[in-house]
């Protein structure tokens, strides 16, 4: 009893200080410490981590107040480390008292405050002139709208603001008068009325908007420009003329009687009479001036026009050569906005020819050239002459020239021997009083510029051109020229030399042959296709005479390669076991390396790798054996056979062993497992078993490869005893013999 009255002591103490350090009291309107607008909020905080309760009291009378009035007199409660509000709106002093539980039966402290609470100033409605609208307007260049109050409030000090922000000196109300605050420009507007420190919004925010000065206008749309007689029609296009504007249409300054609406009609006019328009607009807001006048249109009145047209040519003189562009223009006259045209050739129509000009450039000697005009001349009634001729254009047309050129030579068939000079010469048409030449060999420019030409130097499949320049008149359709090809054949010896091996191993025979002549002879003591064996590396020369006489000299190199030697075996042992691998070196010398080894040996005994050095030999049965080897170096030359190296080979055993003991731990990684060691002869494991002490199989393995042998020690999952066990074991592989068993024990230790 006694700590439970401390408890709440000291419970008391720490609310009653902190609740007195953060009693808060908080109000929309504050204008200085202490002023509250409207209503005061008091936050009640508890700063504990379990619920209390409490009870608001005002003085004066003590009367117990709660926002909720349906809450009674029931103490209300705040949860832990929580605020609560309590609004008020009565100024008086106020009490708040804490308490353990909703029974208020232990006080744990209260708090006391004065508060005072204003009224705020009476919101009255914003008016323009006297009357209710928030949407003002006002034309530009005019002094703006009235903002004013019609009813204000005594004691309340009034402040106009533009845009959020105050305008001119605020208004102190002296009674409850309108207060006015003059005319304003365009912007967006408030009054805010303050008295005690507390400050609210007049009702209604003026919008104030500028509206710009509008210039009303009118011209006049139509044709300005007819014949005698003909009805016209006006129209009258306005500016700011407003929804319904009102029209007056006048001839020569007086107003025509009845012509009040928007388009006028007539077909009374004469030459050079002025037609106009008033408008009255009704635009709104801002008009400027709302009667208007449009330009006067002077009318020009036709009385009747002769349609005609010109043919002119893009060639002075008429006098072309063929296939020239030639341009014909048609120049009309009274043709209207889009006259049509037809020209023609040779008095007949021209397939699509409708245009204003007319290109050909297919024209023969003698063709004539005109064409036929339709005017859409308006109006109508006032042409004559439609359609219109034209004027006639004969045509000279030359025919082209085209130069030609033609090569020829003294030699009939162009087919020539070695070193003969062969003369060319130039056979021009329309090459004019003075072409001029340029002879071309293979393409390239040569010799002076001449109609011939003599060459002595040509080789076999030259090739003779020419281009000539021809100055020939007129209409010469192109002033080069290039000839005919002459492809000239140049007779040689065609003589060759061949042997039937050019790099040759020594000792191999060599047989040299020519070729493309008719008579041979050989160097060195060599008859043509004759085998010989030379013995070191040689150049051999051939003269030969073809059937036209000519003689050319060839030669032919032969090159002899040293042989290489195989010298001897390597090896590690002269024994080897049946199935079992070895490796074997060989060495070769002279000759050119990389060299390839060739390897022999019984292959009922053992097998070798070819081609590869060191190579591997593998037994395959007992029993002696012979190897030898040869080598081929890189130019294909080939050793004599190597010495003979005996080997024997031995039979193969299988090896197949298991542990005497071991530990079933994880800690012991791999060696946690009983497994068996074997060597390369084990293949399979037919069957291998384990048994406990008292002959109850505990692991078994069937038919698999002896690295699967692996066990944890377990039977069951349960990990077996620390005993002696037994295995057997059926295994097959490449010894003698093939299956064999084996068995044995061990200790399973923990």
């Amino acid at each position: 009893m006694k700590k439970k009255l401390i408890y709440f002591l000291i419970l008391f103490f720490i609310l009653f200080k902190v609740e007195g350090q953060n009693f808060d009291v908080k109000s929309p309107y504050v204008a200085s410490p202490g002023i509250n607008c409207d209503q005061v909020v008091f936050n009640l905080s508890n700063p504990f981590p379990q619920i209390i309760y409490y009870r608001l009291f005002i003085f004066n009378p003590v009367t117990l107040v709660y926002d909720d009035k349906s809450e009674g007199l029931t103490p209300q409660p705040i949860l832990a480390n929580a605020t609560r509000e309590s609004i008020q709106n009565t100024s008086g002093k106020y009490k708040v008292i804490f308490y353990t539980d909703i029974s208020a039966t232990i006080d744990l402290g209260s708090s006391v405050i004065d508060i005072l609470i204003n009224p705020s100033p009476v919101s009255y409605v914003v008016s323009k002139s006297g009357f209710t609208s928030y949407d003002f307007n006002y034309c530009q260049g005019t002094s703006g709208v009235a903002i004013s109050l019609g009813i204000s409030e005594i004691g309340v000090s009034y402040q106009l603001y533009k845009d959020n922000n105050p305008l001119g000196a605020s208004i102190l109300a002296n009674n409850t008068n309108a207060i006015n605050f003059g005319n304003q420009t365009a912007g967006n507007y408030k009054i805010v009325g303050t008295k005690n420190g507390c400050s609210k919004d007049m009702f209604g925010y003026p919008i104030i908007k500028e509206n710009p000065i509008l210039n009303a206008s009118v011209i006049i749309d139509g044709i300005f420009s007819t014949c005698g007689g003909v009805s016209t029609t006006f129209i009258a296009i306005p500016t700011n003329g407003g929804s319904a504007p009102l029209f007056q249409w006048k001839k020569n300054g007086i107003n025509i009687p009845g012509a009040t609406n928007s388009s006028y009609t007539t077909a009374t006019l004469s030459n050079g009479d002025g037609i106009s328009v008033v408008m009255t607009s009704n635009a709104t807001p801002c008009l400027a001036s709302p009667i208007v006048s449009s330009s006067v249109i002077n009318m020009q009145i036709i009385t009747s026009v002769k349609a005609s047209v010109l043919v002119t040519s893009s060639d002075a003189d008429n006098i072309f050569c063929a296939g020239t562009n030639i341009i014909f223009t048609a120049n009309s006259t009274n043709g209207g906005t889009a006259p049509i045209y037809q020209w023609r050739k040779n008095g007949i129509n021209l397939t699509s020819a409708t245009g204003s000009t007319l290109t050909m450039n297919n024209l023969q000697n003698g063709d004539v050239i005109d064409v036929v005009m339709i005017s859409n001349f308006s109006p109508a009634n006032c042409l004559i002459g439609s359609p219109a001729f034209s004027n006639t254009i004969t045509n000279t047309v030359n025919a082209n020239l085209t130069p030609l050129v033609t090569i020829s030579s003294n030699d009939i068939d162009n087919i020539i021997c070695t070193g003969t000079s062969i003369l060319f010469t130039a056979n021009p048409t329309n090459g004019g009083s003075a072409p001029s030449y340029q002879w071309k060999l293979n393409g390239n420019n040569i010799g002076l510029n001449a109609p011939t030409i003599t060459l002595n130097t040509i080789i076999d499949g030259d090739v003779i051109s020419l281009m000539m320049t021809s100055n020939a008149t007129p209409c010469l359709s192109s002033t080069i020229a290039i000839s005919n090809l002459i492809p000239i054949k140049v007779l040689t010896s065609n003589i060759t030399a061949s042997a039937n091996k050019t790099n040759i191993c020594y000792g191999d025979t060599v047989i040299l042959k020519g070729s493309g002549a008719v008579n041979y002879v050989w160097d060195n003591n060599v008859t043509d296709s004759k085998p010989f064996v030379p013995t070191i590396t040689t150049t051999y020369n051939i003269l030969g005479t073809d059937s036209n006489g000519c003689k050319n000299t060839v030669s032919v190199t032969i090159k002899v390669n040293p042989l290489p030697i195989a010298e001897f075996i390597q090896s590690s042992s002269n024994r080897l076991m049946a199935l079992g691998t070895m490796q074997l070196n060989g060495r070769a010398s002279l000759g050119k390396p990389p060299y390839t080894f060739h390897w022999k040996t019984d292959p009922s005994k053992a097998t070798i790798i070819d081609n590869v050095n060191p190579t591997t030999l593998t037994g395959v049965s007992a029993g002696n054996i012979a190897l030898s080897f040869y080598v081929v170096d890189a130019n294909g030359c080939s050793s004599k056979t190597s010495e003979l190296l005996s080997m024997q080979i031995l039979p193969t055993e299988m090896k197949f062993e298991v542990p005497n003991a071991f530990m079933p731990f994880a800690n012991y990684g791999e060696n946690r497992y009983l497994k068996a060691s074997f060597n390369f002869a084990v293949k399979n494991i037919n069957y291998f078993k384990i048994y406990n002490r008292i002959g109850q199989l505990v692991y078994e393995l069937l038919n698999k490869e002896p690295g699967a042998i692996q066990w944890d020690g377990k039977f069951n999952s349960n990990l077996q005893e620390t005993d002696g066990y037994v295995w057997i074991a059926e295994i097959t592989g490449l010894g003698t013999p093939a299956i064999v068993h084996r068995s044995g024990q061990f200790l399973l230790l923990k």
